[in-house]
């Protein structure tokens, strides 16, 4: 085992006493300056009283040089002055764009009016229903006798849950106003008063100026913009529902109008079928037909009848849905729609891109959502990029800090952190979040890409609704025309014939069915006219579509 000298004893033992008198001392010194810190603190003025007050003043006032042109009452004031107007600028700005959609909408205290932003209905006609708004019972009565497709549309933009869904969206996009008035003004009371308290006690965190974090009032104008844009936003959204809604009521319309006639032919074709069928049955046992041509006409008429039953039960289907669009009870009863026929003329296709790219909802909503970005690209930037200027005249209003005798800062800049250099700004997040404003500046761009292809997608949907209308408005004028009253002379000779016994069979059956399918077909296309018009106007985004 190695021995350690006798003097590398001493010398750990000198070093060690070194190290704890120099350790004793600072522990000391740093008690001695918080007791000399403490025998020192008195409260502040306001606590002290009035008279403390202006003793404490006055001492201020003879123990100060005097003070700078910057720091004098008079720019203090002309700063806060200044401050105070831009901010209630801001305020006055923001409250016009909140005033002005409200004005565009129709808003009240109680909410969103009844004014459609799709559909225009007669006034008279939507005061008369009015009252079924609020009201199960009024809207059933209303549609439990013969009814029109007007009231129809003016029930489903009186009671559709989705269109009160989008209504209540709207009312909530319109409290962004009041939020970002509100937390402005918060963050401004939070800069006068508790920024520029230095209590002295706990860790000095926080002192980063509210300003870099919340810029404002300058911001301000940019957020009731944003706030403008969501708005807007929700107001196409709003008129979306109520566009779909109302096409879905068309539809609907449509369709049932349609069944009800099919069943009133059926029920025809049926009385013509048991004729023949007793024809066929007086011929059989007279023997001049077989019992195959009894067995086909009986045939025939139970698939009919089954035919009939089904549309029936269509018919039980269509109400449901007209019921689930009017926010009826399950079990309410309703009555027939009119019979009507649907306005065929539209625009050419050249007229109708024009107004579907500028009224078409999904497009409007997609511009507003691009401009919303651009405010946000803008916003980012303000708070993101260095501005143009150095800041020598910006003040922050932190009072406690700057003024009087216990002032610890200068009350406007003086001079730039010796960290940039002179002459260069100072902002806060400068390069640890430009890769945020570059992600932001991308996703404009691919928005408004987005909008080009939805643009050219509008198109070709415009197109196929327009030939959709097109051919439905051309084949049902051919059976209305010729069609229809051919096979009806046809089935009156064949019908006379096969009594007669110098038609056959087969050649009757035919007749029947071909008379059966023109008057469906001729009623089916009536319909499909008016489904779809209803159609082409859901692209465009325009009701009531005139050439």
């Amino acid at each position: 085992m190695m021995m350690r000298h006798p003097f590398e004893y001493v010398l750990r033992g000198l070093l060690i006493s070194i190290i704890c008198a120099l350790s004793a001392g600072t522990v000391r010194a740093g008690y001695q300056d918080m007791k000399a810190d403490w025998d020192a603190y008195k409260p502040p003025a306001y606590i002290r009283g009035a008279g403390e007050m202006e003793k404490a003043k006055t001492r201020n006032q003879q123990s100060l040089p005097p003070a700078s042109p910057a720091e004098s009452p008079s720019a203090v004031a002309s700063a806060v002055a200044a401050g105070n107007a831009e901010f209630d600028a801001a305020v006055a700005e923001l409250r016009a764009a909140k005033a002005d959609l409200e004005a565009e909408l129709g808003i009240s205290i109680q909410g969103l009016g009844q004014k459609s932003l799709f559909l225009h209905p007669d006034p008279e006609r939507l005061e008369r229903l009015s009252p079924a708004a609020d009201d199960a019972g009024a809207a059933g009565a209303a549609l439990s006798g013969k009814y029109s497709l007007a009231d129809l549309e003016v029930l489903t933009l009186l009671r559709s849950p989705a269109i009160e869904a989008a209504k209540a969206q709207v009312r909530a996009a319109m409290e962004s106003f009041d939020q970002a008035e509100s937390l402005d003004t918060i963050l401004r009371g939070y800069t006068a008063l508790t920024k520029g308290v230095m209590t002295g006690v706990g860790p000095m965190k926080g002192r980063e100026p509210i300003a870099m974090r919340f810029p404002f009032p300058g911001n301000l104008s940019l957020k009731g913009r944003v706030a403008q844009q969501n708005v807007r936003a929700a107001i196409q959204s709003l008129g979306a529902a109520e566009r779909d809604a109302v096409t879905e009521a068309r539809n609907a319309y449509w369709d049932l109008l349609y069944v009800r006639r099919a069943q009133w032919i059926m029920g025809q074709t049926l009385a013509l079928l048991k004729r023949l069928e007793r024809a066929a049955d007086i011929r059989y046992r007279s023997g001049t037909t077989s019992y195959q041509d009894a067995i086909r006409v009986r045939i025939r008429r139970e698939i009919l009848e089954q035919d009939l039953v089904t549309l029936r039960r269509k018919q039980g289907n269509i109400e449901s849905r007209i019921r689930e669009l009017a926010d009826l009870e399950p079990n309410q009863d309703l009555g027939r729609p009119e019979n009507s026929r649907p306005d065929a003329g539209v625009p050419p296709p050249s007229v109708l891109y024009d107004l579907a790219i500028s009224h078409r909802q999904e497009l409007k909503r997609m511009r507003e959502n691009i401009e919303r970005m651009a405010q946000m690209v803008e916003m980012a930037e303000k708070m993101i990029l260095p501005s143009f200027s150095l800041g020598f005249s910006t003040y922050e209003d932190e009072a406690v800090m700057q003024v009087g005798g216990n002032a610890v800062k200068d009350t406007f800049p003086t001079r730039t952190m010796a960290g940039t250099g002179a002459g260069l700004p100072v902002k806060p997040f400068y390069g640890t979040r430009d890769s945020y404003l570059r992600e932001t500046r991308l996703k404009l761009s691919a928005m408004k890409e987005e909008l080009k292809g939805a643009e050219a997608a509008t198109r070709t949907m415009v197109r196929s609704r327009w030939f959709d209308l097109d051919t439905a408005r051309r084949e049902a004028a051919l059976y209305g025309g010729e069609v229809i009253s051919l096979s009806k002379s046809a089935l009156e000779v064949v019908s006379r014939g096969y009594e007669a016994g110098s038609v056959s069979f087969a050649d009757t059956i035919a007749a029947h069915t071909e008379w059966l399918n023109a008057n469906l077909t001729y009623y089916r296309k009536q319909s499909d006219i008016g489904a779809a018009r209803a159609e082409l106007e859901r692209v465009v985004g325009l009701s009531d579509l005139r050439p």
